[in-house]
């Protein structure tokens, strides 16, 4: 019965080996198919070992796994996150899990390790002579039976020195899977932290909806009976050791990619806990502390800080509620010293939260294209979980008349007669930007600083040519690419919150069309792009002035054709910002 098993076993894996190998088959026989191909790849994924802070500590356990005949072959890839990953793969999905389940089961590979998609890994750095390009299938050997205790340890702070491989001895089953018994014994010895976190873990899957009290009654035993259920494990309702370890490690994953921190800002008194992995803070427009969107995601997160009443709390619930802001419908619960609110369309979402303690005014708005709503709509209580508010506000109670229902408008502070985004055409500086700009204003900026005037405007075709007062060398200019066209992708660049900010964000503008979400008036004339960086045309709240209108205004107004140039490949989402930033220009209209 023994050999029996173990023959069962190694047949399973060579299985798992023929499999593996007819896709290798199956991708040499197509490959003259590029749509196939790429379909193909998005199908793999990786399971991932391990993850550490800093290259030193991972090529240390690289080279540990590489002593090991089962994970040889191990890789090393960046991850957006900044971490260091060791994976093994890719394999098809339904591979990748036998794989991942055998290896933990014998374990040659920590309990948490889990399968891991292509999209979250960046730059590969191991094996050290290995290409950044796309992975390619590789065939799985028959698993040779590894004793657990010969596994490599996975470390908490300090490299571990490579080891010599261990003599291999047959092992005739994986470790029995928990009665439920043991089950319910391991778990009742879990600590209140820990209870916590699995509720947190299924709430945020979306399976739990009840409160975070570490008790297991029907609510969170029918939440862990469709984990289960949705991971392929046996339907108990009752989390073993390995399911426990499975649900926090997805879970802590999913955070990872938010690269969530815990910020201060001591001058708003807020602590919060923010996805500060594509944030970065912009500027203060009391009563707000804006933090602005670094990738093609969009999201945009506004601490909210003043000093009030009941009174000035329903004041800031109507600015934030304004149509420009929120969504119509959703949740807008305006009570007696808070306000919740939480809206979404086909194009966008709003969420957030405030409340009023001891004359002070606290709390956070968060808001971005639709497609970012669902992982910030999960992390939502956790938010509000970790919000602290602190001493110190960043204004004074002010009236409240007049107030512009603009998000980030200053209270205080007097707003220009105009603003616009616009678009560096020429290595002198000129500007394309959209005719809604008032024709005569006393006094044109571009960027706040430079001095310009209005040489060119075409009200039928709505575009305006900005010159700057003595030529200035932008930071890059716009080009269309051959790839460029409607219908694909597409990009706002321009500067929002009525033109505070100091750098232009980029949002997506959902689903192409002629229509887009409700712009801000500041966003105007703005850049549109591709996914590849080309400029489509300039944006008009309801519609793209398109790329034929550009070139015909350059030529009217005597100045050189944009460059077209071959960029067919989709840019990474922290590249595509920062082109955006470089091409896109503040126009600003001013009294005097």
């Amino acid at each position: 019965m023994q050999n029996h098993r173990v023959r069962a076993g190694q047949t399973a894996r060579l299985r798992a080996a023929i499999v593996i190998s007819l896709a290798i088959l199956c991708a040499s026989l197509i490959g003259h198919a590029p749509q196939a191909q790429a379909q193909a790849q998005t199908d793999l994924v990786w399971v991932q070992i391990e993850a550490h802070p800093d290259l030193v500590t991972a090529q240390s356990r690289l080279r540990v796994y590489e002593s090991h005949s089962a994970t040889m072959g191990v890789a090393g890839f960046m991850m957006r996150t900044g971490l260091y990953a060791l994976a093994l793969g890719p394999y098809p999905r339904e591979v990748a899990q036998e794989r991942l389940r055998d290896l933990r089961a014998s374990g040659q590979i920590p309990s948490d390790s889990y399968m891991q998609t292509p999209q979250n890994y960046t730059r590969q750095f191991w094996p050290i002579a290995a290409q950044a390009t796309a992975p390619q299938v590789i065939a799985i050997e028959p698993l040779p039976e590894i004793a657990p205790q010969d596994a490599p340890e996975k470390p908490s702070q300090t490299p571990v020195e490579p080891k010599a491989a261990p003599v291999t001895t047959p092992q005739t089953d994986a470790p029995p899977r928990e009665t439920l018994a043991q089950a319910r014994a391991g778990e009742a010895d879990l600590d209140p932290a820990a209870r916590d976190d699995l509720q947190r873990a299924l709430q945020w899957f979306g399976l739990y909806d009840g409160a975070i009290d570490g008790v297991f009654g029907a609510g969170t035993r029918a939440a862990m009976a469709a984990w289960q259920r949705r991971n392929d494990w046996p339907e108990t309702g009752v989390l073993t050791t390995a399911e426990r370890s499975d649900l926090i490690a997805q879970w802590q994953a999913d955070l990872g990619e938010l690269g969530l921190e815990r910020i201060t800002d001591t001058r708003a008194g807020i602590a919060a806990l923010l996805p500060m992995g594509y944030l970065e803070f912009a500027a203060y427009a009391p009563p707000f502390a804006v933090f602005a969107p670094t990738d093609a995601r969009g999201v945009e997160v506004v601490l909210i800080s003043a000093e009030g009443d009941q009174a000035r709390l329903q004041s800031l619930f109507e600015i934030v509620t304004d149509a420009d802001i929120m969504p119509e419908g959703g949740l807008r619960d305006m009570l007696r010293g808070r306000f919740d609110i939480a809206a979404s369309d086909a194009a966008r979402f709003t969420t957030g939260f405030a409340r009023l303690e001891g004359g002070a005014i606290k709390g956070l708005i968060i808001r971005g294209p639709a497609t970012e709503y669902t992982p910030i709509a999960r992390l939502m209580p956790q938010i509000k979980e970790n919000f602290l508010a602190l001493e110190g506000v960043l204004e004074r109670d002010t009236a409240q008349s007049g107030t512009s229902p603009a998000l980030n408008a200053s209270e205080t502070e007097p707003s220009p007669l105009a603003q616009r985004s616009g678009v560096f055409v020429t290595d002198t500086g000129h500007v394309l930007t959209d005719a809604s700009l008032p024709q005569t204003c006393p006094t044109l900026r571009l960027n706040d600083a430079i001095a310009a005037r209005e040489i060119y405007r075409d009200s039928a075709l709505g575009i305006v040519v900005i010159a700057p007062g003595t030529p200035l060398t932008p930071p890059d200019l716009a080009e269309f690419t051959a790839a460029s066209r409607m219908g694909s992708a597409q990009y706002i660049a321009g500067f929002a919150y009525e033109g505070r900010l100091s750098a232009a964000t980029l949002r997506p503008l959902g689903d192409a069309g002629p229509t887009y979400p409700n712009p801000s008036q500041t966003e105007l004339g703005g850049p549109v792009l591709d996914a590849t960086g080309g400029l489509l045309g300039l944006y008009r709240g309801g519609a793209v002035t398109p790329a034929a209108d550009i070139t015909t205004t350059l030529a009217a107004a005597g100045l050189p054709a944009l460059p077209r140039v071959i960029r067919e490949e989709p840019l990474r989402g922290e590249t595509l910002a920062r082109l955006a930033q470089a091409i896109t220009a503040k126009v600003t209209c001013l009294a005097r």
